[in-house]
């Protein structure tokens, strides 16, 4: 059921979706699946011994004591870590350069910076990702000399993009799956067309996987962690030629791949030009037409909800950790963070408890 007055989703605490619900639901939620006691559990009884060295009288107030501390500090590196942004890259039909962040709740352009490549003028995009670990931009940009297609890590606060595999075939999108293997399909342009490869991230060097073929001009990948199944969006105009698919296999070539029927509505007025999953509404996001257009909220059925006009020709789009909210932790740094949140925690919850004899 979705919350329409604050554009979230309610889901089962059991499944435990951070990014899907807003921080004091989440922590209600959560108070609730671990009420305060008045004695301990046998599980309790592990911190006991530190417990009673501390002089402390009330030992199962203090367990929770800590335990809530730990919680806390859990709950805010998750809600720092959900404070994604939307990027967007512009087709090179466009002569853009600006990697942008938008409001996918408006389509507004909240900013930009210039995407710069050493040696290389930046002529547009035809392809953006965000790695599921790192949270690093990868995209497919279209440069001079030689009006080429190179693939790139992009910093999302300067734009400075890191070259690291040239001379690509004729990629027109780009999706990460879970398991942070990069895949892309070639456009109509690409020898051969409409087929899906994944590209090694250490080399840049791309390999064919299977053929797809559906729809007419125009491509678009997404991944959802949901469902595990990569999404693929083709076509120009009209029933029949504007396709919605989810890509079963690609065990065989051609690929396996299942309709989603999306006759009739708005997604077959024009061209479908990018795509991503956005985790916090459990959606796609769908970008439609060759200039400035139309951004819609897509459910995994087809089911479009028009948002607004974006301002430019987006021609990849992907969340990401916006820097300016948080800097990117991961491995040991994370758990140093995490450690020193909970330290934190127990020396403040230990102040707040009278010594024995006092």
């Amino acid at each position: 059921m979705e919350n329409r007055e604050s554009g979230t989703e309610n889901r089962p605490l059991g499944r435990f979706p951070v990014s899907c619900l807003r921080f004091p639901q989440f922590l209600s939620a959560l108070l609730k699946a671990f009420p305060v006691r008045d004695s301990l559990s046998v599980e309790d009884t592990v911190l006991l011994p530190r417990i009673r060295k501390s002089g402390i009288r009330d030992y199962g107030k203090e367990v929770e004591m800590r335990r809530t501390a730990g919680i806390l500090g859990v709950l805010l590196l998750a809600r720092i870590a959900s404070a994604q942004t939307l990027y967007s890259v512009t087709s090179p039909n466009q002569g853009d350069d600006q990697l942008r962040t938008i409001d996918p709740t408006t389509a507004a352009t909240l900013g930009s910076v210039t995407i710069t490549l050493a040696g290389k003028t930046v002529l547009g995009g035809n392809g953006l990702a965000a790695h599921p670990t790192t949270g690093q931009l990868w995209a497919i940009l279209k440069v001079d000399p030689g009006g080429k297609r190179v693939l790139v890590t992009i910093n999302s606060a300067t734009g400075v993009a890191s070259q690291v595999g040239g001379d690509q075939p004729n990629f027109a999108a780009l999706a990460f799956n879970a398991a942070g293997t990069l895949y892309a399909v070639t456009g109509d342009g690409g020898a051969p067309s409409e087929t899906l490869f994944t590209i090694n991230t250490m080399t840049g060097v791309p390999t064919q996987v299977c053929a797809l073929g559906n729809g007419d001009d125009g491509e678009a990948l997404a991944f959802n962690p949901i469902d595990g199944l990569l999404y693929h969006a083709s076509g120009h105009t009209g029933n029949g030629d504007v396709i919605f698919e989810t890509i079963t296999s690609t065990a065989t070539d051609p690929c396996t791949v299942a309709n989603i029927d999306i006759t009739n509505t708005a997604l077959v007025d024009e061209e479908a030009q990018a795509l991503v999953w956005w985790t916090a509404q459990g959606q796609f996001l769908w970008k439609q037409n060759h200039g400035d257009g139309p951004l819609f909220r897509v459910t995994t059925a087809g089911a479009p909800t028009l948002i607004g006009d974006l301002d430019h020709q987006a021609k990849g789009l992907a969340f990401a950790m916006s820097v300016r909210a948080a800097p990117t932790m991961h491995g040991t740094g994370l758990a140093l963070i995490t450690t020193a949140l909970f330290v934190l925690g127990v020396w403040l919850a230990r102040r707040r408890q009278p010594a024995v004899g006092a």
